[in-house]
Order: C-alpha cells, then sequence, then structure tokens
C-alpha cells in the first residue's frame, strides 16, 4: 500500500495527476482545434461553391443575352440567307461583350464538372471565332464596296449597314 505520509509519494502522486490532467487538458484542447479546423474547412468549402456558382449564374446570362443580342442584330439574317450570295451585311463589332467569361476565367478551373468546364470553353472560343468571322467579313465587305463603286450601280450587292 501508498504511504500518503510520505512527501515522495505525495509528489509522485500530485505529478502524476497534474500529467494525467495535462494529457486530458491537451486531448481535448487538441479535438477542439480539429473540430474548429474541421468547421472552417466545411465553410470554406461552402464559400467556395457559393463563389462557382454565382460564376456559372453570371456566365449562364452573359451567354444568354449576347445571344439573344446576335440574334436580333444579324443572326436571324444569316440564316436565312442563300449560300450562295455573298453576305452583304456589315455587322459593326467594336467591344468585348465576354466581360463576365473574361474577367472570371481563373473560376472555369475550379469547376468541378469536367464535361460543363469543357462546354463552356467551347463556348467562348466558338463566339470568339464568330467574332472574328465577322471582323474579316466587315473588312472585305469595305474593300468590296470600294471597288463595286467604281464599277457599277447594280443594287442588288449594295452592303446592308446594321447599327
Amino acid at each position: 500500500m501508498l504511504d500518503t505520509s510520505d512527501p515522495l509519494t505525495i509528489g509522485i502522486i500530485g505529478s502524476l495527476i497534474g500529467i494525467i490532467g495535462s494529457l486530458i487538458g491537451g486531448f481535448f484542447s487538441l479535438l477542439g482545434a480539429y473540430c474548429a479546423n474541421r468547421a472552417q474547412q466545411k465553410r470554406d468549402r461552402d464559400n467556395d461553391k457559393k463563389i462557382i456558382d454565382g460564376t456559372l449564374q453570371a456566365i449562364h446570362a452573359e451567354i444568354e443575352i449576347v445571344y439573344d443580342h446576335y440574334m436580333s442584330m444579324i443572326g436571324k439574317l444569316l440564316e436565312s440567307s442563300c449560300e450562295s450570295k455573298p453576305f452583304l451585311f456589315y455587322f459593326p463589332i467594336y467591344n468585348e461583350y465576354f466581360s463576365i467569361y473574361n474577367n472570371n476565367a481563373y473560376m472555369i478551373g475550379n469547376i468541378s464538372d469536367d464535361e460543363l468546364r469543357q462546354q463552356i470553353v467551347k463556348t467562348y472560343i466558338s463566339a470568339k471565332s464568330l467574332m472574328d468571322t465577322y471582323h474579316l467579313n466587315n473588312k472585305l465587305l469595305l474593300d468590296y464596296n470600294y471597288y463595286k463603286k467604281c464599277s457599277s450601280t447594280d443594287d442588288n450587292y449594295k452592303i446592308h449597314y446594321l447599327d
């Protein structure tokens, strides 16, 4: 049996109680830090998801608005045009219409759906390529108009300028 009157025994018991108390306190401190870290990681993931969802909604709105504008301005004319005749419509493109995409392109890599991410990039590349095509068509129309003025008065090949 332990002699509780012995100062050495009392010191050892006190030290053991102190060590056990420190271990229990340390365990609960570690557990608390772990739980706090997990909660912060969940908040971060939720916040990242909200940011990505907001970016996707903005991209969707941008594509929809640009497409509607395009169709109302020239898209329907192009669809109804005859392939065997030149497309004699000057479509002014002066602005960068994809500000949401361009300013948030870094967010595209954070989209977890591979197919969606690929379709977004493909859509914008196609749209920008179409803009390049209209720029080229506009340049060719200006050249065409210059040479046509010199040689003909035929209104069948008159360039139509869209506002």
